[in-house]
């Protein structure tokens, strides 16, 4: 829907690697907020945003990876427990209590690793869900 709104102004692209488990699930509501927060924060006021959603298994856990290249998150610096990263967070650990998914979740800034860069940085690590209903 979003892409409908901004048109030209935002492309975004889904990787599932070749190693990903077809049948593996991720939680409800578990990746939107941080799609939704590159959408507001990250690329809404550029000309063109870019974002990008990759799912990678790594030894036997689901990796994913939120990128987009606006200016960051000014918030890592100012506020470390901002409202939005907080409440995610806190869904994060209900899953974890619920289903022991082992989910972890690094936020950091592109330019923090390359200062040729920007935009923000969110990856999530979680035991895979396949064979769950």
């Amino acid at each position: 829907l979003e892409k409908l709104r901004f048109k030209d102004k935002m492309s975004y692209t889904i990787q599932v690697a070749d190693g990903v488990d077809k049948g593996s699930r991720v939680p409800a509501m578990l990746i939107q907020p941080y799609v939704e927060n590159a959408v507001k924060h990250g690329i809404a006021r550029k000309e063109k945003g870019e974002i990008s959603i990759n799912f990678e298994q790594e030894n036997g856990r689901l990796q994913i990876t939120i990128r987009d290249n606006g200016p960051g998150f000014p918030e890592l610096k100012k506020r470390p427990g901002a409202l939005g990263l907080r409440i995610s967070g806190t869904r994060a650990a209900s899953y974890n209590e619920l289903f022991n998914l082992n989910i972890n979740i690094r936020c950091y800034n592109q330019q923090d690793i390359d200062p040729r860069t920007t935009g923000a940085v969110v990856h999530l690590g979680m035991t895979s869900l396949s064979g769950y209903t």
